[in-house]
């Protein structure tokens, strides 16, 4: 029995899967007749580069062909099926690279073809040609017999010299979506009588990486290893994580238990588990959980079972948290590959991913304490509108506050560090680097009620024009329960410049809420 990718490689244009818009040109090329001396075909491995190569070979000599399709059933297109026809040659260049071998090629160019229209050669591999062959078969490629077509087969294009490339016809063929291979891979097990799950399917989709060969070579072994191809047993077969496992490693590094984190890296690590592939089966869980909180479920293709499962454990994460964990374990990849010590690498990054929230909350505890140091009281305000009573203020973030006592606080209207502090973390947040430059200036800085007096000269404001900026001051001042006022009070007697710069400020801020001292 052969191998499945071998089994189901396609014979025609219509058995090729996620390459529609190479196969519409090569069909309409056959149907109008324009068929060109030199096609270059690159791309991934396992994408259908070879198997075009050959299905676009027997077209051209079909004597009936249909839709720019192939027959199968003319004596041309028979011949070919049995190996008997001599006009299609195929080359791999990986192990016949030297010149003797293409100038064997261009020497039988000039002989008809015996069977069909065109002598075809496919070239595989064609990068690993030698410089001297690429010489040997270049004159061929520039001027070839009216018969003859060449189609160069590489996965690494760049690798060939700049005057083959500009005499090809050039068809990049892109990794194959997993929907198209998920349908593929289960179209062979029902047509192979085997029992399988969706979510197994799934997996072994998503382990080709777009390589359909890839996924049917997945297929076969997990065939192979149990009767019914379970979610279970493909991870078994690839040395991946597991469901459980991954979701297991994802809550510990979002409840920042280092060690829980750790103990599970370690006992994946001692299954046998390919580090690699753990890491990419926990970019892959968050990015599904990211998708559900920010896009729906519209971009996943999962059982409605699994994708409801999924959404509740989305609400236990923040879009900050997952986005963190995709950007850390994806730079790890090139450590990974190279890396003496695989799990050593995934530990390390296990931890500092388990410290992501720690930290946060670490800075946010140290950044309350210094503000206690001035006497500012910190409180947790309500969104939406707020009770005239003001009994939402009263809700302390350390201890209960009675309502209102922020506002009896007499250091909190003369705090400089707190309001300016507030203003400018604002503004960063927003990337509104306009006020940036003057933080931690409080020599330029002051407060008398609910005025903030900021004193610059004509560098520290350049910048601060921006049609944003009404919108941004606003939300800003409003940070101290609004009523501040901006004022800007100047250090020197400026330029032109500064004067438009101040007066747009002014005017898209509004004067009640800027006031310009000269």
């Amino acid at each position: 029995m052969s191998a499945l990718y071998r089994k189901y490689r396609p014979d025609s244009f219509d058995g090729v899967v996620g390459q529609e818009p190479i196969v519409t040109t090569l069909k309409n090329q056959i149907k109008h007749g324009r068929i060109g001396h030199a096609y270059l075909f690159t791309g991934s491995r396992g994408t259908g580069k070879t198997s075009c190569a050959k299905i676009f070979a027997k077209s051209v000599n079909c004597l009936t062909p249909k839709d720019g399709s192939a027959c199968g059933v003319c004596a041309v297109c028979a011949a070919l099926k049995q190996g008997e026809n001599i006009d299609v040659i195929e080359l791999d260049a990986a192990s016949n690279n030297g010149v003797g071998e293409i100038r064997g090629i261009t020497d039988n160019a000039v002989y008809t073809p015996i069977y069909g229209k065109y002598k075809v050669y496919i070239v595989d591999e064609v990068h690993m040609l030698s410089g001297p062959a690429f010489n040997a078969l270049l004159k061929t490629l520039e001027e070839p017999p009216a018969h003859v077509i060449f189609i160069l087969a590489t996965t690494e294009a760049h690798k060939l010299p700049a005057t083959i490339l500009s005499r090809c016809m050039r068809f990049d063929f892109r990794l194959i979506p997993q929907a198209d291979i998920e349908t593929a891979v289960a179209a062979v097990y029902q047509n192979e009588g085997a029992a399988f799950e969706p979510e197994a399917v799934r997996l072994i989709a998503a382990a080709g990486e777009g390589s359909m060969r890839d996924a049917l070579s997945i297929a076969d072994r997990c065939l192979d290893f149990s009767e019914t191809v379970t979610y279970d047993a493909v991870s078994r077969v690839l040395g991946t994580a597991g469901r459980e496992r991954t979701q297991a490693l994802l809550f510990a590094l979002h409840k920042g238990d280092v060690g829980k984190a750790l103990t599970v890296a370690a006992a994946l690590a001692e299954s046998g588990r390919s580090i690699q592939l753990v890491s990419n089966e926990l970019i892959a869980f968050a990015r599904d959980l990211l998708l559900l909180k920010t896009a729906g479920d519209g971009l996943l293709t999962d059982t409605k079972e699994h994708i409801e499962k999924l959404r509740l454990l989305a609400e236990s994460y923040s879009v900050d948290f997952l986005c963190a964990v995709i950007g850390l374990f994806s730079g790890i990849e090139q450590e990974l590959r190279y890396a003496q010590n695989p799990r050593l690498v995934l530990e390390a990054a296990c931890v500092r991913a388990a410290k992501l929230l720690t930290a946060d909350l670490a800075a946010l505890e140290e950044r309350v304490s210094r503000l206690e140091k001035y006497g500012v009281t910190v409180r947790a305000e309500v969104p939406g509108d707020m009770p005239a009573d003001g009994r939402a203020a009263g809700m302390a973030g350390t201890g209960n506050a009675p309502a209102g006592a922020a506002a009896e606080n007499p250091a909190r209207p003369t705090d400089v560090v707190s309001v300016w502090g507030r203003l400018t973390t604002r503004f960063r947040r927003n990337n509104r680097l306009s006020l940036h430059y003057l933080a931690g200036r409080q020599n330029k800085l002051s407060i008398e009620g609910k005025t903030l007096t900021v004193r610059a000269s004509d560098e520290d404001f350049l910048q601060l024009s921006d049609e944003n900026t009404r919108r941004e001051i606003e939300q800003a001042l409003a940070l101290d329960g609004g009523g501040l006022v901006l004022r800007i009070e100047r250090l020197d007697g400026g330029g032109l410049d500064m004067d438009k710069e101040l007066g747009r400020i002014q005017k898209l801020a509004g004067e009640d809420k800027v006031k310009i001292i000269q």
